[in-house]
């Protein structure tokens, strides 16, 4: 019974002296909103990647383990070099020649100039190309419906940034901040209002669920969207929250074994999910339709038929802001006090969300 005991409850870990907290991570504890995720799916996962910076040994390989960085950089130049929605006017030809120029040069950096000319390495990255060309006709055809535009890609939250980190008190003097990167920040202007929307690549099957963030899980981007809105500075002032997004950028053709792939289909399941301001003005600019082609709203005769728990109004938004605001100072009172307990989450698939 003991070892049955041991088995099923969390091992407790934590420092006898809060001194060696502080060595570690600082009275001011920086933080992103992804380690914040990290200590929630286990408490001693976190500890081992971010406070003794240990590492899972893992093989050198480029396969699609290396196609989510990949998309982030992909959707970063592409962005930069065709601003304010400029995307929509280039041609298929065009686009398809700066995505295999970025892809092949990314192969190189990664692997050197003759691997990367490698019979295999090539067949992968034709892959990875065709599946970079649907991610962008995706978002062309997002774009040319909507209002929203791309303001910013890897948007920096840092102290010299547009947007200040999130900063939150702690007992006895300490602090808990938040920095991070933001995937992609749409912006829309309606009179003097200006309403900005978080959207954060995944690669995965990753769907956003409310329900998680009770447990600390897909907060990440709800970060990113209360620190914007309460610290944006410059163009980002006086934001109102309009949504936060994830785009399912899915899996790479590598994975998908058939040779006839639909490429129609794929692109009808890559509606975003996550969640928006309850407001029909706003959530027609982002889907003109509202059929639950991009964002996972159905609207009828004024009605939502479908994804009534993707629609949040301002004061329902504030209220998940000031619940998140409440986790992370949870954990940063558990960081202050040297509390790393083994206990890893169960992820979808049945795999435990700690490394270590």
């Amino acid at each position: 019974f003991r070892t049955l005991k041991n088995f099923s409850e969390p091992a407790k870990l934590s420092f006898k002296n809060s001194e060696s907290t502080k060595e570690l991570f600082g009275k001011n504890i920086k933080l992103s909103a992804s380690q914040i995720e990290n200590y929630y799916k286990c408490p001693f996962g976190y500890l081992c990647k971010y406070g003794l910076h240990l590492k899972p040994l893992e093989p050198a390989k480029f396969s699609a383990l290396e196609y989510g960085n990949l998309m982030h950089l992909m959707f970063e130049r592409l962005f930069k070099k065709y601003p304010k929605n400029q995307i929509l006017e280039i041609s298929r030809e065009i686009l398809g020649s700066d995505i295999a120029r970025i892809i092949e040069n990314y192969a190189e950096t990664v692997l050197g100039e003759e691997t990367a000319q490698n019979p295999r390495v090539k067949y992968i990255t034709d892959k990875f190309k065709k599946s970079a060309l649907i991610l962008i006709e995706r978002l062309i055809d997002e774009f040319g419906q909507n209002k929203f535009t791309v303001s910013d890609c890897e948007l920096e939250i840092s102290p010299k940034g547009a947007v200040k980190p999130l900063k939150i008190p702690l007992k006895d003097g300490f602090s808990i901040e938040i920095e991070g990167k933001i995937d992609r920040v749409d912006t829309m202007h309606d009179g003097e209002k200006n309403y900005v929307r978080i959207i954060d690549y995944k690669t995965g099957q990753k769907k956003f669920e409310l329900g998680n963030i009770l447990g600390g899980i897909d907060m990440q981007m709800l970060i990113y969207l209360l620190t914007i809105s309460k610290n944006g500075t410059g163009k980002y002032k006086n934001s109102i929250p309009a949504g936060a997004l994830y785009f399912r950028a899915f899996k790479p053709l590598t994975e998908i074994k058939s040779d006839k792939i639909d490429f129609e289909e794929i692109k009808k399941e890559m509606c975003m999910s996550g969640i928006v301001l309850n407001d029909e003005k706003i959530m027609r600019a982002m889907d003109t339709a509202l059929e639950g082609d991009f964002i996972p709203i159905k609207i009828k005769n004024g009605r939502i038929t479908k994804g009534e728990k993707s629609a949040a109004t301002l004061d329902e938004l504030n209220s998940i802001f000031e619940y998140i605001e409440l986790s992370i100072r949870q954990v940063g009172e558990n960081i202050k006090r040297g509390i790393f307990d083994v206990n890893p989450i169960m992820e979808p698939g049945g795999k435990p969300g700690c490394d270590f």
